[in-house]
């Protein structure tokens, strides 16, 4: 028995249903915003790239399917809560093309990896899966994609999309790297990334150590409290005895570095409370933690 000719595989009725699936989107739908993602340096081999940017955005209109609330739970683990959100979305293809691949021609279908930002909620979340035949061929044709979507976790990526909202995510969660220049090294005449560096005088800067490049005595710090200057001299945390004993240092000169980390998830959503409890350890200094061994000080 052979199908019906008047609803066959031609392309009048594959725009019927084209244009119906738009109107539904349209009609019961949200505005969500398109974030791609752009690489600077993959890494092919492990599809990691520590540079990786956010700079521009595209509005387009999306069926939530899971219209009940977010999927996914909140998980407690040693880092804290950790938020697991789920939101999965329906997008019509034709519509995709018109508003993305008309202003990126190499961006063809939504990609892994790249952001959806739900206004209605204020979160950024990140595709993990792109079904991209579902519905499987009705009429021989393509018409949507199904994209399952996680809550992003920040780990540096630069963040200039054009878009307020999204970018005031970036700037209200994140905290800055400093840039120390330093001269005048005493002591072990090395520093850590880890370690913690203190300033005594002035208003007593504490901060923890990220990077720290020997050949042109740069420090990289993460600022946990107080304020540094140029007006007194820094010293380094965690010897092998837990001890303050480390370099000292002068510092010539302070400049914000161009890389930032996440404290707080998307939304100011609270990812963990281990930066609060950290900070008050180090301003305490009640659990000496070393590299050595954190749990005998080295004594074992």
């Amino acid at each position: 028995m052979a199908i019906n000719p008047y609803l066959g595989d031609d392309t009048g009725a594959q725009n019927l249903v084209e244009d119906v699936t738009i109107e539904i989107i349209k009609g019961t739908g949200r505005d969500i915003i398109y974030v791609p993602r752009q690489y600077v340096n993959l890494d092919r081999l492990f599809g990691e790239d520590l540079a990786t940017n956010f700079t521009n955005s595209y509005t387009i209109e999306a069926y939530v399917d899971t219209y009940k609330g977010f999927n996914g739970t909140d998980i407690v683990n040693q880092f804290g809560i950790e938020v697991k959100d789920k939101l999965e979305i329906t997008m019509a293809k034709r519509r995709f093309e018109e508003e993305v691949t008309a202003n990126v021609a190499s961006i063809t279908r939504p990609r892994e990896g790249d952001l959806i930002y739900f206004p209605l909620s204020g979160s950024l979340f990140e595709i993990n899966f792109v079904e991209h035949e579902n519905p499987f061929y009705a009429l021989g044709k393509r018409y949507s994609y199904y994209l399952t979507c996680e809550m992003f976790s920040y780990s540096m990526e630069k963040m200039n999309t054009g878009n307020t909202a999204i970018d005031q995510i970036y700037t209200d969660s994140s905290r800055t790297f400093y840039n120390f220049a330093l001269t005048n090294l005493t002591g072990g005449g090395t520093f850590y990334p880890g370690q913690y560096v203190i300033q005594s005088g002035g208003s007593g800067g504490r901060g923890q150590i990220w990077t720290w490049g020997a050949s042109a005595s740069i420090l990289t710090v993460d600022i946990l409290g107080g304020t540094f200057s140029t007006a007194y001299s820094i010293y380094g945390t965690g010897d092998t005895a837990g001890n303050f004993a480390g370099t000292t240092a002068t510092i010539l000169s302070i400049a914000a570095n161009d890389n930032r980390y996440m404290a707080f998830g998307p939304s100011k959503t609270l990812k963990g409370n281990n930066d609060d409890i950290e900070q008050e350890r180090f301003a305490d200094n009640v659990v000496p933690f070393d590299q050595t061994d954190p749990f005998s000080q080295g004594n074992y």
